[in-house]
């Protein structure tokens, strides 16, 4: 789950015009991203200016976030102008004031109609969208350039893709590419919607795994049947319950990393992602240096992926991010 904070340290827009100059900015400001999906982030809280509103949108459909209890206050008739500017179908509000699962609504619709799903494409990717699913859509926004580059580098790799959700990643890794791709997720409902991801694209599924699986318990089974692989996608929630257990970053992220390089191959990729608000990049970076070298792996180079353009983190300062910001890195082994 990925849980966002946003601050009010900038001052929210009030005039209906002005929200909606910000608005046509905004749009027009994603137009090389709207030429490549028709899934993207059209407004990011604080860092696109608008603290506590969040707009994504799935085709022809808006699923707008709430952090804040005053956004129809703030933002004026904010619904008619995302249904003007975006040219959208349907508009659901969905309030995430409430902290806890128990408050997590699937949303009520403020303009037109939205169906249960809906496709998107992301380049040659198929995905399913659940709009009124009470957590989480199906599709990361922010992973995308992670997607956009397993897609482009991985040809005849072998690739464990932990936590797999509805696999998106795991799909692109998949996209043009000889090897096997493992998806692993504690869920047999996120697996099956995989599958469904893969269908869709029109992928063969003959090199292709879902295991219905606690992570650390593969790892730990793979590493007795020396399984080794070229590629790691490690991106966990920051907080989650399940059948399994009570998974934290605080207290498993470091050990689940040690065990991704125990699986890796010589000049192996991990790629490591969180959205753990309380861990600045560099420090989650020298601690995945460290805990690496703890392994006994050496370490060719580190790297940041670079930010999903439609998130305008571009130019915002540290202090402006939201919390729940995704950190992700490239590490390649020697």
């Amino acid at each position: 789950m990925r849980i966002y904070n946003f601050s009010s340290v900038s001052s929210p827009v009030s005039p209906s015009q002005d929200f909606r100059n910000l608005l046509e900015t905004a749009w027009t400001k994603r137009a090389n991203v709207r030429a490549r999906t028709d899934a993207f982030r059209v407004l990011n809280g604080v860092a696109s200016g608008v603290p506590g509103l969040v707009v994504d949108c799935f085709s022809k459909f808006v699923v707008v976030y709430g952090y804040a209890p005053d956004l129809h206050s703030r933002y004026p008739d904010f619904a008619r102008h995302l249904s003007e500017v975006c040219g959208a179908q349907g508009i659901t509000f969905k309030d995430r004031i409430a902290k806890d699962e128990a408050g997590r609504d699937t949303g009520h619709d403020l303009f037109g109609s939205l169906p249960e799903t809906v496709i998107v494409h992301e380049g040659p990717l198929c995905l399913e969208i659940h709009l009124r699913h009470p957590r989480n859509v199906g599709l990361f926004l922010d992973t995308r350039p992670l997607r956009e580059l397993l897609s482009q580098t991985c040809m005849s790799h072998s690739i464990l893709n932990l936590f797999s959700y509805s696999c998106s990643l795991g799909l692109a890794a998949a996209r043009n590419n000889s090897g096997d791709v493992v998806n692993v997720d504690v869920s047999g409902k996120y697996l099956d919607w995989g599958r469904k991801n893969f269908g869709l694209t029109g992928l063969p599924m003959d090199r292709t795994q879902f295991k219905k699986m606690d992570a650390e318990k593969y790892l730990d089974w793979a590493a007795k049947k020396n399984l080794r692989f070229d590629v790691i996608i490690l991106d966990p929630p920051s907080f989650s319950r399940s059948d399994a257990g009570v998974y934290s970053f605080a207290q498993d992220y470091w050990r689940l990393t040690r065990k991704c390089a125990g699986l890796l191959q010589a000049h192996g990729r991990l790629y490591a992602m969180t959205n753990f608000g309380q861990i600045s990049a560099v420090d989650f970076s020298k601690r995945l240096r460290m805990e690496l070298e703890v392994e006994g792996r050496k370490i060719q180079s580190i790297s940041p992926l670079p930010r999903a353009a439609d998130f305008d983190l571009e130019d915002a300062s540290p202090r402006e991010w939201v919390a729940g910001t995704l950190i992700a890195c490239e590490v390649i082994l020697e």
